[in-house]
């Protein structure tokens, strides 16, 4: 694991190399999420990926919560009721989890299998969401992740890491198998659309998630929150943590462990004798 003067040095260059030139002359008033989907594209556009632009971002917020915390609607996600652990992350219980399951099964039926995907397997709503069912094996209940959807577009992953099978369980596999022979839908189309004006991924943030937020009276999630409470479950449950970011598409651990090292702190608890175990089986 990199050290504090590491994490410094790499926040550093990332500022220098890609904040700087698109943020430096812009107060944070200017800063909004208008302008901030605008650097995502930017990016994108650039080649860049999903997983490092996201890096990018937490970064801003990171600077600009540090820097003026309550001025800037990118960062003011806090409720006195529930801990928000990180800048853009909303960590759920187990049971508020459950619950989330239930109410979007009965009321936003099309998008459960989205939402599931995410919080069961770690890939991103936008990498969901660019889903053809040529992508999906029923085979072997794998879905093949090479693209991302971003404001209609699709943008391909460039990088070895990002592009990557995930394995599915067989409650999705059944919702799916159902839709697909009811639809009879070409391969090249696809899997995830809704009855909406909205883009796919406004209709999951906007409608989706902002209503089950309501209904669960929690602080509002975002799609990114339903990856760090796959990270945040795994973790609880033990999962090598090499697993846990093979499977969101990080290019090794020094940049997952930036981003989820108070995740990982949250575990450290007590005192470990890693003999105990050991010793007790021979007794």
């Amino acid at each position: 694991m990199e050290n504090k003067l590491e994490r410094l040095m790499h926040d550093k260059t990332n500022y220098k190399n890609h904040l700087k030139p698109y943020f430096d002359n812009l107060s944070i008033r200017e800063i909004t999420t208008k302008v901030v989907a605008q650097f995502k594209q930017s990016m994108f556009d650039n080649g860049f990926q999903l997983v490092s632009v996201n890096i990018y971002i937490t970064l801003l917020k990171l600077i600009i919560k540090t820097v003026c915390p309550l001025t800037n609607s990118l960062v003011v996600r806090n409720n006195a009721k529930q801990k928000v652990y990180s800048v853009d992350m909303n960590i759920l219980s187990d049971k508020k989890i459950a619950e989330l399951l239930n109410i979007c099964k009965k009321k936003y039926p099309a998008a459960y299998p989205v939402i599931y995907l995410s919080l069961s397997t770690g890939a991103s709503v936008p990498e969901i969401l660019a889903l053809t069912w040529e992508r999906i094996n029923f085979e072997d209940n794998t879905i093949f992740l090479k693209y991302f959807l971003y404001e209609q577009r699709l943008v391909m992953n460039r990088c070895g890491s990002t592009i990557r099978k995930l394995k599915f369980d067989d409650n999705i596999s059944g919702i799916l198998r159902k839709k697909f022979e009811g639809t009879k839908p070409e391969l090249t189309d696809f899997v995830f659309k809704f009855d909406s004006p909205k883009s796919p991924q406004q209709y999951i943030e906007n409608i989706v998630l902002r209503g089950l937020s309501a209904h669960l009276g929690i602080v509002r999630l975002h799609p990114s929150d339903l990856q760090h409470n796959f990270v945040n479950m795994c973790l609880k449950q033990n999962v090598p943590i090499t697993f846990i970011q093979k499977a969101l598409g990080y290019y090794g651990l020094p940049n997952f462990i930036r981003i989820y090292k108070d995740l990982i702190a949250n575990l450290d608890k007590g005192n470990y004798n890693p003999l105990n175990k050991i010793l007790e089986s021979k007794e």
